[in-house]
C-alpha cells in the first residue's frame, strides 16, 4: 500500500510537468491558428458552407425532380399502352386510364341501356317504326361521342405527358442550376473550413490539457490509497454472459411479433378476393361453391367426364349443382356465368356446370355468348364455324346446335368473330333462339364475355332468370369486382351467387376448412372406386 502511494505521487508529478510543457506548446498553436482563420476571412470574405437553408433548398428541389420524373414515366407507360392500341376501340375502351374517364363509363352507361331497349322493344315494333328508328339513332350518336369521348382521353393522357416532361425539365434545370451555386461556395469556403476546423481542433486539445493539469494537480497533493481488500477472490463457473436462455426467449418474442406484424400487413396491403366471407362481405352475394385448382399444363380445361380430374374437382361442381338447382324456380331455368375481367375461369365453369346438370339428367343447352374470344367449341372439341354469329345473322340455322360427348349436353359455339357482337346479342333473332331453346331444354347456360371488358354480358343478363358470377381466389380484384357486381344490378340482373375458383385447398387447408373438408371427399371417393 505504501509503494501505491509512492507509485501515485511519483507518477502524479511526472505528468504534471509534461502537462505544463505540453499547455505552453498548444497555447501557441491555438493563437496561430485563429489569427490564420481571421486573415482568411477578411480576405476571402469566406463564411461556412453548413447552410440549412441551402441544404434544405438542395434537398426539396432533389425530391421535387424525383417526383416529377416519376409522375412523367408514369404519363409516359400511360400513353405507350394507348398508342399501342389506338386502332382497336375494343382495347382502348377497355385501358385503364380510359375506363377512368368518367364521360366513357357515363357514355358505356348510356349505350347499355339503349341497346337493352332497343332489344325490348325490337320484340315489339317493325324496323321502320319511329321508336325503334329513334332508340337506333340515339345508339349511333352514343358510339359517335363514345369515340369523341376516347379520342378526347387519349389527347388528356397525351397533355398530361406533355406537361409532365415540361415540369419535369424546369426542375432539373433548377436543381441543376442551386448545384452549382453550392458547388461555387464550396470552392470558396475550402480554405475557411479547414482553418476553422484546426483552430476548433487546438482549442479542445488546449481545454483538455488545461482541465487535465487541475486534476493532478490537486491529485498529487491528496495522500489517498485506492487499493483494499474488499472480498476475496472467488473463480467464477458460469459465463455472466451470455445469457442464452434469455436471448432465446427474448428472440421468439422479437420473431413472433415481427411475424405477427407483418401478417396483418400483407393482409390489409392484398385486396384480392380469397375467401367466402369477403364474398358475403363485399359482394353482398351469397357462394354457391368452392373449385379447387388443378394442378396441370397450362391452359387445360379440365371436363367432369376426363379421367384425369380428381375426385374434389367432381365433387365441387356437384355441390354447385345442387345449390343452382335449389336457387332457381322450375320455370326459369337460363343461366349466364360471367366474372369481373378474363382469365378468372368462367367458361370452365360454365362447361363443368353444364356437364354436371347433364350428368344428372337434364337436357342441357351450352351457348358460347362471349364471341370476342370463343372458348366453348376448345373445351369440347367441336368446331367454330357455324355457331351463334351466322345463326343470328341468318346464314345458319339448326345445324350449329351440336351434341357433345356428354349424354343429355349439347353445345351452340360462338362462330366466327363478328364487327359488333353487342349488335347481335341486342337483336330479337337472338331473344327468338333463346326461347326456342327453352322450349326444348331443360336448362340453356349462356358463356357471357367478363363484365368490364365489354358491354355484352349486360345484354345477356338482363334476359336471363339468373346470373352466375365467377371470381378467381388470389386473382380478382375486389374493388372492380364491385364494379362488377353494380354494373349488373344496374342491368336488372338476378344473382343466383358466386363460384370462388381455383381455390388452392392444399396450401390453404386450415383457412378453407369450414367450407370444405377434403378427408371427407376422399373417404367416400375410395369407397365408391373399391
Amino acid at each position: 500500500i505504501e509503494r501505491n502511494l509512492q507509485f501515485k505521487f511519483d507518477a502524479s508529478k511526472d505528468a504534471a510537468d509534461w502537462l505544463t510543457n505540453q499547455l505552453d506548446a498548444q497555447r501557441k498553436n491555438v493563437e496561430e491558428t485563429e489569427l490564420a482563420l481571421q486573415r482568411y476571412r477578411e480576405q476571402n470574405n469566406a463564411t461556412s458552407t453548413n447552410d440549412p437553408e441551402v441544404i434544405q433548398r438542395l434537398s426539396g428541389l432533389n425530391a421535387a425532380v424525383m417526383e416529377a420524373r416519376t409522375a412523367r414515366l408514369e404519363k409516359e407507360a400511360a400513353l405507350t399502352q394507348l398508342r399501342a392500341i389506338q386502332h382497336d376501340k375494343a382495347a382502348l375502351a377497355s385501358a385503364p386510364a380510359v375506363v377512368a374517364n368518367a364521360s366513357v363509363q357515363r357514355l358505356n352507361q348510356e349505350l347499355a341501356d339503349l341497346q337493352r331497349q332497343d332489344a325490348q322493344l325490337s320484340r315489339q315494333y317493325g324496323e321502320r317504326h319511329p321508336e325503334m328508328i329513334k332508340v337506333r339513332t340515339a345508339i349511333q350518336q352514343i358510339r359517335q361521342k363514345l369515340d369523341a369521348e376516347l379520342h378526347n382521353a387519349v389527347q388528356a393522357v397525351e397533355g398530361e405527358y406533355v406537361g409532365a416532361q415540361a415540369r419535369e425539365e424546369s426542375l432539373t434545370r433548377e436543381l441543376e442550376a442551386q448545384k452549382a451555386d453550392v458547388l461555387a461556395i464550396n470552392r470558396k469556403s475550402i480554405g475557411y473550413a479547414a482553418l476553422e476546423r484546426d483552430a476548433a481542433s487546438n482549442r479542445q486539445i488546449f481545454e483538455a490539457l488545461l482541465q487535465r493539469a487541475k486534476e493532478t494537480g490537486i491529485s498529487s497533493e491528496l495522500k489517498t490509497n485506492n487499493i483494499r481488500i474488499a472480498d476475496p477472490a472467488d473463480v467464477p463457473r458460469v459465463p455472466i454472459s451470455p445469457n442464452k436462455q434469455r436471448d432465446l426467449l427474448f428472440g421468439v418474442m422479437v420473431g413472433l411479433v415481427a411475424a405477427i406484424g407483418m401478417a396483418f400487413l400483407f393482409e390489409y396491403l392484398d385486396n384480392k378476393i380469397k375467401s367466402p366471407p369477403e364474398i358475403r362481405t363485399y359482394l353482398n352475394l351469397p357462394c354457391l361453391g368452392l373449385v379447387p385448382r388443378i394442378a396441370g399444363k397450362h391452359g387445360s380445361s379440365p371436363l367432369l367426364l376426363n379421367n384425369g380430374a380428381p375426385d374434389s374437382f367432381a365433387e365441387a361442381f356437384r355441390a354447385v349443382r345442387s345449390n343452382v338447382l335449389f336457387s332457381v324456380s322450375p320455370e326459369c331455368r337460363r343461366l349466364v356465368v360471367t366474372s369481373t375481367a378474363p382469365r378468372e375461369g368462367k367458361s370452365v365453369v360454365a362447361s363443368n356446370l353444364a356437364a354436371g346438370l347433364a350428368m344428372a339428367g337434364h337436357r342441357v343447352v351450352l351457348i358460347d355468348a362471349d364471341m370476342r374470344r370463343p372458348r366453348v367449341h376448345a373445351i369440347f372439341d367441336v368446331e367454330l364455324s357455324p355457331g351463334l354469329s351466322q345463326l343470328i345473322v341468318g346464314s345458319a340455322k339448326a345445324e350449329v346446335i351440336r351434341r357433345s360427348r356428354i349424354p343429355n349436353l349439347w353445345i351452340v359455339p360462338a362462330g366466327e368473330v363478328p364487327p359488333n357482337p353487342a349488335e347481335l346479342l341486342s337483336a330479337q333473332q337472338f331473344e327468338h333462339f333463346l326461347n326456342s331453346l327453352s322450349a326444348r331444354f331443360d336448362w340453356v347456360i349462356l358463356d357471357a364475355p367478363p363484365v368490364l371488358a365489354v358491354t355484352d354480358a349486360s345484354i345477356v343478363a338482363h334476359s336471363a332468370s339468373g346470373v352466375v358470377f365467377v371470381t378467381s381466389a388470389d386473382l380478382t380484384d375486389r374493388n372492380a369486382a364491385v364494379q362488377a357486381v353494380s354494373q349488373l344490378r344496374s342491368a336488372k340482373a338476378n344473382f343466383l351467387g358466386v363460384v370462388l375458383n381455383r381455390v388452392n385447398l392444399s396450401r390453404n387447408a386450415f383457412f378453407y376448412a369450414p367450407y370444405y373438408r377434403r378427408e371427407y371427399t376422399d373417404y367416400y371417393s375410395r369407397a365408391l372406386r373399391s
